[in-house]
């Protein structure tokens, strides 16, 4: 993908879609200024570019720009209210962030809209265990099937976080969840 990005652009410098593939390929390889430049190049050619708002969004999420990543995001949904997939963007951006009553709102709405969204269960059951609400968040998992017995869901950690295991008993089984300390 890289090659014909890289190539369509020697065709052409002003294609925003192939900035948004060279941006996704040093996203994956961690080359964050690298991806940077390709998102801003890609929303300088066409400001109105949704998955290039999304996807830059994702990668904020994962460099842990978490202001700068919901901004990207509500750009997106912005301009395309209607996508479920950006939805699903933002409700992680909330998760990620530590705003698990957003998480669970955003969540709720995308199942209101599609009651089978692939993930929105999984980020609702994620959003409503951390928010406090664990048997809630634990009979989502198991709804949508993400969790067997004896399995781990994993969150993804803080800068400098350390990961502590939780265990809580269910009436189907004991499940462990991965939760993450802050550095002090």
């Amino acid at each position: 993908m890289r090659a014909a990005a890289e190539r369509a652009l020697e065709l052409d410098p002003l294609l925003p879609d192939a900035h948004l593939v060279l941006a996704r390929a040093h996203g994956s390889d961690f080359a964050w200024d690298e991806a940077e430049r390709e998102y801003h190049r890609a929303l300088e050619i066409n400001p109105n570019y949704t998955l290039a708002h999304q996807w830059y969004g994702f990668d904020l999420i994962l460099r842990e720009r978490f202001p700068e990543a919901l901004y990207e995001i509500r750009l997106a949904l912005k301009l395309d209210p209607l996508s479920l997939h950006v939805r699903e963007m933002l409700a992680y951006a909330y998760l990620f962030s530590g705003d698990y009553g957003e998480a669970v709102a955003e969540a709720r709405q995308i199942l209101a809209a599609d009651p089978t969204f692939p993930r929105a269960r999984m980020i609702l059951g994620r959003a409503l265990f951390l928010h406090g609400e664990r048997e809630a968040g634990i009979r989502e998992l198991y709804a949508h099937n993400r969790i067997a017995i004896g399995s781990v869901m994993l969150m993804h950690p803080p800068a400098g976080g350390r990961r502590r295991w939780r265990f809580w008993n269910t009436r189907k089984g004991r499940v462990a969840i991965a939760a993450w300390s802050l550095p002090v």
